[in-house]
């Protein structure tokens, strides 16, 4: 946890964080380093991390295998810019690549373009839940 403290997070922000997720305070540094390394692997500077720890620490209990297969996914299709689709909508981090795969096919099945639907999510991160 002091992992978080040295980000620059602060008190009121870290209670917050562990009243949404208990089991932060069991976290090893190293832990909680893998999920910042994730998030500077896909161009994250420590504001964008910040950001995205403090608006969903649930990431931090994702498991590792499952955010970098998201990750994955996304660049397959074409997402170029995963820090900018993170930092605007960090519950991003929580789908699964299934669940992504999933509403792509539903919308290509009603006629749009792959292109098209990347663009929609980039410009509205939260269509997928809409």
């Amino acid at each position: 946890m002091d992992k978080l403290i040295q980000l620059g997070i602060n008190d009121n922000d870290l209670k917050n964080m562990i009243l949404q997720v208990p089991n932060i305070i069991k976290m090893s540094d190293d832990e909680i380093n893998n999920k910042i390394d994730i998030l500077t692997y896909v161009g994250c500077n420590i504001r964008h991390i910040k950001n995205i720890l403090i608006s969903n620490p649930d990431y931090l209990e994702r498991m590792d295998e499952d955010i970098l297969r998201l990750i994955k996914y996304l660049k397959g299709i074409g997402f170029s810019c995963l820090y900018l689709l993170f930092d605007a909508n960090p519950y991003f981090l929580n789908y699964d690549a299934f669940e992504i795969r999933d509403y792509i096919d539903r919308q290509i099945s009603l006629g749009k373009s792959l292109e098209d639907i990347i663009d929609e999510i980039e410009d509205n991160p939260y269509i997928i839940e809409e």
